[in-house]
């Protein structure tokens, strides 16, 4: 499991559960609840953080709901096959427990504390209770199974809405078994299960008395029923969509509901693997008991009675015979089909058993249930770009549902294979077979996706909040943009109490109305919050976002003049000038933030103190997140802070490169600034050249920049600071005293000029950009070509 924090939503939700706040739409109740109580068990475990309490308890539920899962596909698949082959059945579950299981996305969701490893196991409860419902014998079973699985639907509910996508379509089925085909008293069964069903959604009290305490830094205003409809229903990020923005397109689009539904099953070959993926859509069309018997299946039919005992998995061989004894036996089981339809009938279709066939409906209701939750998830729910990695990921998180029903199929495809050719294993002399079967199947699974499932070593969230942290002082104000930012911050300060002494704010909470009950109480100290002004917006690219965080600075400069942070993702990259200037305000890189300054009338006065405090800052990452790939790609939260660390180096440089020509066009007036000139540069090259190094051949480059950038800037970079060396030496040699040129300078300059510029050249299209392709291709032939001694 993770052994620390893990990245995304789980710092925020563990930060509420702590200090019992409220998550952010739809407040996730029924999770805040629980990860409380766990959380308090873990801090008096010696060694343990609530974050790792947190993450043993999801690991708890993954394994539930493997259990879960596989007793259900045994039930479904034993209702399909018949009884006489529960043993082939219980096979059949097991292996759809294990595809759940461990495929890749359960996996990394089972290992680390976020809502869905616990809506699993609700879902697969409700799926369960629904089997067991249409394959129950006894009045008091369907009414237990049926009140039972109520009070899931609503604990799921309670913590994850696209249960509801389930609910929909299985609980009108369970009432037709219950009231159409059992002919159950409605007044009772619909009662016990209301008050259940009632009874799961009493966690979301819990949002109204902790709305009521206004703790800082939590979602909502559910005092009224107004705000908390509002929080429920996720009126203020978009009802029934993931984004606030957005949508899915039209019915045809590779971006629409197919091109989605595509996406998610060449997702699930992935995940499953393409054989079960078969198996399952084998499962969803095939009927079991057609064309059993030996030989290959010869004996078509014999799907009931007497004749279906002669295929059991009990190591009985059948013995040959004569035509005319087997067509005796066909017409007898002609008979005994025809009297089973006759009981049926007349008893309701309650029978005096159940066996094969009776339970046809469960097929079809599971199989409309996958089809409307992938029609209506990717038709109307889903809004995000999926070709954005991080995107594709927290879409991906929401195919949870329709896997489990694959899942079972898979098993149910697996069964009916094995139980028309059962020679082709020796099942039917020797059943164990199957059990080493299965257990090797698993065995082989685990062993192909352990290295990479193995999460013991991502601790980067947390030891990325720790290198925020540790280079913000006490009494400082820091304000976050991005969830990176903000929750893994906010989970280390509410439940392991690292920094206390600063004020953390988040300008995404700003805008909202109800956030003003929070600056009401006094619990932000000094800190000033303006107005807010129509049109705002929480997108750092919109002209609403950027004038509030003008105000927001303007209206703290004088109390924080010093020590105002913000997060580098918080800053429109485009709006920065020459020198770090951001719509007026200094922006001083300061590791993985922005120290926020009201600029000097000389700046370049200030710079040796600047450049003193961005070095300071980046010898502390420099350790930090070097490379985390290719384990933790695009999309991972890994990947995100690895890319925010990389943004501090390129951010320093291209610090370090404006300045460097800010200064360059004040030399001809003041000569006596060479010396810094020529350090702005050394110190840009540096730093951009020293990522060039580190992530140019790695594949995917993690930085939040297109690459090219990246080498563009170095090669300007290194092109000025050999120039700067050249004219240095130039002006040495006539006996200037102000310019000194530190050991290998020069040599160190064409070095790396030689590099940064080369790799340049071998990375860039000369179409994509002529003038710059042309103008390094030049400087390259002059300057390198024919002279490698001299370098």
């Amino acid at each position: 499991m993770f052994p620390t924090v893990p990245g995304g939503d789980a710092g925020e939700l563990l930060a509420e559960a702590c200090h019992l706040g409220t998550a952010h739409p739809p407040g996730y109740p029924l999770f805040t609840i629980l990860m409380y109580m766990v959380s308090e068990v873990g801090v008096n475990v010696e060694g343990w953080t609530p974050a790792a309490a947190a993450n043993a308890a999801c690991c708890f539920f993954g394994a539930t709901t493997a259990t879960v899962l596989s007793e259900t596909t045994y039930r479904f698949v034993s209702s399909e096959l018949g009884k006489e082959h529960d043993v082939l059945a219980g096979y059949a579950g097991a292996l759809g427990g294990v595809l759940f299981a461990f495929s890749p996305l359960t996996w990394e969701y089972s290992v680390g504390a976020e809502v869905f490893a616990l809506h699993n196991t609700l879902v697969a409860f409700i799926l369960y209770f629904t089997v067991s419902v249409a394959v129950a014998e006894e009045r008091g079973s369907r009414l237990v199974s049926g009140c039972l699985g109520a009070l899931f639907c609503g604990l799921a509910i309670s913590n994850q809405h696209t249960s509801i996508l389930f609910i929909a379509c299985l609980v009108p089925y369970v009432a037709f078994v219950i009231f159409v085909r059992g002919k159950e008293r409605r007044d009772v069964f619909l009662t016990l299960m209301g008050a259940m069903f009632v009874l799961g959604l009493l966690p979301y009290l819990y949002l109204v008395w902790a709305s009521g305490r206004v703790t800082d830094g939590s979602w909502g205003d559910m005092t009224s029923f107004a705000g908390f409809k509002k929080h429920v229903l996720r009126e203020e990020y978009g009802t029934l969509k993931l984004a606030p923005s957005g949508k899915a397109g039209d019915l045809t689009a590779w971006d629409g509901m197919l091109g989605r539904t595509l996406i998610w099953l060449l997702d699930l070959r992935m995940q499953i693997g393409i054989v079960f993926l078969a198996l399952a859509v084998y499962g969803m069309v095939a009927r079991a008991g057609e064309g059993l018997g030996s030989e290959g299946g010869r004996d078509r039919g014999k799907g009931r009675g007497r004749g279906r005992e002669r295929v059991v998995l009990k190591g009985e061989k059948k013995k040959g015979g004569k035509k005319k004894k087997e067509a005796k036996e066909m017409k007898e089981e002609r008979d005994d089909d025809e009297a089973a339809l006759e009981e049926f009938a007349s008893t309701g279709g309650k029978g005096k058993g159940k066996g094969k066939g009776d339970n046809n409906d469960l097929k079809a209701a599971l199989l409309l249930t996958l089809f409307f939750y992938v029609a209506i998830w990717n038709g109307v729910f889903s809004n995000l770009p999926l070709e954005v990695p991080m995107a594709y990921a927290v879409h991906s998180r929401f195919w949870f549902q329709p896997n489990m029903i694959m899942c079972m199929f898979a098993g149910l495809g697996f069964s009916i294979v094995l139980q028309r050719r059962p020679n082709w294993i020796g099942a039917r002399e020797t059943p164990g077979r199957l059990g080493v079967i299965v257990v090797l199947i698993a065995a082989a699974i685990v062993g192909l996706r352990y290295k990479e499932a193995d999460r013991s070593d991502a601790d980067f969230n947390s030891v990325y909040g720790k290198a925020m942290l540790d280079s913000i002082d006490y009494g400082s104000l820091l304000l976050s943009h991005t969830d990176l930012d903000w929750n893994t911050v906010r989970y280390l300060r509410k439940c392991e109490g690292f920094k206390p002494g600063i004020v953390h704010v988040s300008a995404q909470l700003l805008p909202y109305p109800w956030f003003q009950r929070q600056i009401d109480t006094g619990m932000f100290g000094d800190v000033v919050f303006p107005e807010i002004l129509p049109g705002v917006s929480t997108s750092r690219f919109s002209e609403g976002n950027k004038v509030l965080l003008e105000r927001f600075f303007e209206a703290n400069h004088q109390k924080y003049p010093k020590n105002m942070f913000v997060d580098m993702q918080g800053i429109s990259d485009s709006d920065i000038q020459p020198g770090g200037i951001w719509r007026g305000w200094l922006m001083i890189p300061h590791g993985l933030v922005y120290r926020v300054e009201k600029p000097t009338a000389n700046v370049l006065n200030e710079l040796p103190n600047y450049f003193r405090e961005i070095e300071e800052e980046l010898e502390k990452l420099q350790k930090l997140l070097v490379n985390v790939t290719p384990k933790y790609s695009s999309g991972s939260w890994e990947f995100a802070c690895a890319s925010v660390r990389n943004d501090a180096f390129y951010q320093a440089g291209l610090n370090f490169l404006t300045y460097g020509l800010e200064v360059g066009k004040a030399l001809q007036k003041e000569p006596k600034l060479f010396t810094l000139y020529l350090d702005c540069l050394r110190r840009s090259t540096e730093s951009l050249a020293g990522l060039v190094d580190v992530l140019v051949g790695q594949g995917e480059v993690a930085l939040s920049y297109p690459p090219s950038d990246l080498v563009k800037n170095a090669a300007l970079s290194s092109v000025k600071n050999l120039q700067a060396n050249v004219a240095a030496k130039k002006i040495e040699g006539e006996g200037a005293e102000d310019v000194r040129v530190i050991g290998s300078g020069m040599e160190l300059a064409r070095k790396t000029a030689k590099v940064v510029v080369g790799a340049y050249l071998d990375v860039t299209l000369e179409e994509s950009d002529p003038g710059s392709f042309r103008f390094f291709k030049g400087f390259y032939e002059q300057e390198f070509q024919g002279k490698e001694n001299e370098i």
